[in-house]
């Protein structure tokens, strides 16, 4: 704009240094979950089961995605799957984290 503000904030920069393997990423979002028990609360992910999938963009920048979900179960007349998220680069880097254990 003429005055010099913006609508959307500065592009982020990523690590996507090629440091992890998709196995070798699961292992640090899983170490990063247990060690931030404080914030995030208890989450055992051992009764949670995991989709690990992983995207490169067109400059060959590659997400690894961890979704955790729990058992479908009713509540309030709905559906509701408990459903843990996060995204990591290739670099180690979190860019995306979304608790959704509890309504």
């Amino acid at each position: 704009n003429k005055d010099g503000s913006r609508w959307s904030s500065p592009e982020k920069e990523y690590d996507y240094t090629p440091r992890y393997t998709q196995l070798e990423a699961a292992r640090q979002a899983r170490e990063f979950i247990t060690d931030h028990q404080i914030a995030l609360g208890e989450i055992d992910l051992e009764k949670l089961t995991l989709t690990r999938e992983a995207n490169k963009d067109e400059l060959g920048n590659l997400n690894y995605f961890f979704i955790w979900r729990g058992d479908p179960r009713e509540e309030n007349g709905e559906i509701f799957t408990p459903q843990l998220t996060l995204t990591m680069t290739q670099g180690g880097q979190i860019v995306h984290f979304s608790n959704h254990l509890k309504r």
